[in-house]
């Protein structure tokens, strides 16, 4: 036996306008990322068997680590977040100390042969002062006139 298969039109109809299916909006920007305001330097003392250290060579006004009053010139970084960064380039040493305006970066230093664990809120609104065009002998860094 065979059946005849007859098709019938069908109306489709829109769904209501609040069940349409609305386009997504773009997500939002990643929140901008700000250093310290902060020059580094590399540190290498030959009894440390070969590794080497980045310090503070030169703190921005205005920055970070300026207006937190917490950090010196000649500090020597230890750690990051807990994360030890001996042998760190001053760009990765960056990357670590790099966050959105108004996070907090951990730091554990060593001043004088003294070790500190500190606390700095990231602002980013160190500027190079107007009579520094760029980092000269005092102010020298791994990466010239790269602020972290």
């Amino acid at each position: 036996i065979v059946e005849k298969i007859v098709e019938k039109p069908v109306m489709v109809q829109q769904p209501p306008p609040q069940m349409q299916a609305q386009p997504r909006a773009a997500p939002p920007p990643p929140p901008e990322k700000v250093g310290l305001g902060v020059v580094l330097d590399r540190y290498y003392n030959p009894s440390d068997q070969g590794m080497y250290w980045q310090y503070l060579r030169y703190i921005l006004p205005g920055g970070s680590a300026h207006v937190s009053n917490k950090l010196q010139v000649g500090d020597i970084i230890l750690a990051v977040n807990g994360q030890p960064v001996y042998n760190y380039a001053a760009e990765d040493l960056a990357a670590l100390t790099h966050g959105p305006r108004g996070s907090t970066v951990y730091l554990h230093i060593m001043r004088s042969g003294q070790r500190y664990n500190t606390a700095i809120v990231r602002s980013g609104n160190g500027q190079w002062p107007a009579n520094v065009a760029t980092p000269g002998p005092a102010q020298t860094a791994a990466a010239p006139g790269m602020p972290y």
